[in-house]
């Protein structure tokens, strides 16, 4: 009997001890309820700001692009002038901010000077112009900015050499987020022909080129026939036909409208390494369309070799190539030769760009990269590059399969080719070859020379010397210049 209020007394202190561990539990559930509660707060609040951030780097990056699409249609650009001087003649009014003011030494415009000065010097405090605005103001609806959201973008002077501007762009939300990106821009190069042919260099011989509606170009040393006689004389009164050379209404001699030769270093004799005698030289300048030992208006600037690669990666067609000349899109995908490559589109792309080897810049010489092509025909209005030898190897056509295109004399009239074989404008790295007589309607330029005995004739498409193509970037991101300047 005695042993029963012990018995009861330990009973009750295990009950006691449950109830404790009971409650522990329950705190301890409790503590990490809240704990989860106030997690949940702070991550739905972290999420909150990194959207906000998001939005106003999104803000951001559309300042900047509203300012590179301003490049490309200066009257669209609503900003204001704050600090314009600079070493080019200064914007008159707001729209010209983004307009090229530099004038080169071969003519052509430029947001820069010839020693590289750029046509913008301001600095962050006192920029060359600024937007600001709200974000529903500055961009259309489709966008669907925040509401209450802002955009402040300014322009001012490059930080890197080489580089036209820097934009500097700060996006903020209703909420009082904000983000500011700096990106530098240079010049994109729009590839041009400016003449009907051009070299680089003079090939082992003559060339075999007779250029009409437009120039013959050499950036070195050049060569011409023994006969002047050979070349057209120069007027304003040849008729624009099919014909290779007009003539004028007694039906003698040989004219043409645009037919120049301009030739950068020195006249070679017709073969041979030596240079043409004064006689010759004389009697080519004499008929007043030939200069030579001036600075040819060189193309090569307009046709980078890294820059139009990225740029047909992202918007043209790119293709490398095998020391036989087979052609793979994109690296991969096996596309045959230049044949099909340009004969397989029924819209031409802006750019078609066909590689070296090894996709390093172009070599010739002992240990070069340069594969060789042959074309037979192409019909589309392309512009390529070739990273390579071109080999023009026309297919047999009928002399009256006939070629409208339109007159070079802008007046609406049509005129009517024969026996064209090519069309397009063709960049080439190496030499061209005339394997075969060829027709072309466009433009070539062959860094390597002309070669061959056959007869290449060109007539020059007006349209490959258009520096402001449609669609063409004017300007570009400098790869390396992104920066978030603030958080």
């Amino acid at each position: 009997m005695s042993s029963r209020p012990c018995e009861r007394s330990a009973a009750g202190a295990e009950r006691g001890g449950a109830l404790v561990l009971v409650l522990l539990v329950l705190l301890l559930f409790t503590l990490l309820g809240a704990a989860a509660v106030q997690m949940g707060a702070n991550e739905i609040e972290q999420s909150g700001l990194q959207a906000a951030q998001q939005q106003a780097g999104d803000l951001a990056e559309s300042g900047v692009e509203l300012v590179i699409g301003g490049f490309a249609r200066p009257e669209r650009f609503a900003g204001r002038l704050i600090s314009p001087a600079g070493p080019c003649p200064s914007p008159g009014r707001v729209q010209a901010l983004l307009t090229k003011r530099c004038t080169r030494l071969n003519g052509r415009a430029s947001f820069s000077t010839e020693e590289g000065e750029s046509q913008f010097q301001g600095t962050p405090a006192e920029p060359d112009g600024a937007i600001h605005g709200t974000a529903s103001e500055l961009f259309p609806p489709s966008v669907r900015p925040p509401a209450g959201s802002t955009v402040d973008v300014i322009v001012y002077g490059p930080i890197t050499p080489g580089a036209i501007c820097t934009v500097q762009s700060t996006g903020r939300t209703a909420g009082g987020a904000g983000r500011t990106l700096r990106v530098e821009l240079y010049e994109a190069a729009v590839p041009v022909l400016t003449a009907a042919a051009g070299a680089g260099e003079a090939g082992t011989a003559v060339a075999p080129v007779r250029a009409h509606w437009g120039g013959l170009r050499y950036d070195r040393d050049g060569r011409l026939p023994a006969d002047p006689n050979e070349a057209p004389v120069m007027t304003p009164l040849a008729s624009v036909d099919g014909r290779p050379y007009a003539g004028l209404d007694d039906g003698e001699g040989r004219f043409d409208r645009w037919m120049d030769v301009v030739i950068g270093g020195r006249l070679l004799a017709p073969s041979g390494p030596t240079a043409a005698d004064a006689t010759l030289a004389r009697s080519w300048t004499d008929r007043g369309n030939v200069r030579i030992g001036v600075a040819a208006p060189t193309d090569v600037d307009s046709w980078p070799y890294g820059e139009l690669k990225r740029w047909a990666r992202r918007f043209g067609r790119y293709y490398t190539t095998d020391p036989e000349g087979r052609l793979y899109l994109d690296g991969r995908f096996p596309a045959g030769g230049l044949d099909e490559v340009l004969e397989g589109d029924d819209e031409p792309v802006p750019l078609i760009f066909i590689d070296t080897i090894d996709g390093q810049p172009p070599r010739s010489g002992p240990g070069g990269n340069l594969p060789t092509l042959t074309l037979s025909r192409s019909t589309g209005f392309h512009r390529v590059f070739i990273g390579g030898h071109l080999v023009l190897r026309p297919s047999i056509l009928p002399d009256d399969a006939p070629l409208v295109v339109s007159s070079p004399l802008g007046d609406g009239e049509s005129v009517t080719l024969h026996g064209v074989a090519f069309t397009g404008g063709f960049f080439v790295a190496g030499r061209l070859t005339v394997a075969r007589e060829s027709r072309v309607f466009g433009a070539i330029y062959a860094g390597g020379g002309f070669e061959g005995t056959e007869q290449l004739e060109l007539w020059y498409d007006r349209r490959l010397g258009d520096a402001t193509r449609p669609g063409w970037p004017v300007v570009s991101l400098l790869p390396g210049s992104w920066r978030v300047v603030t958080p």
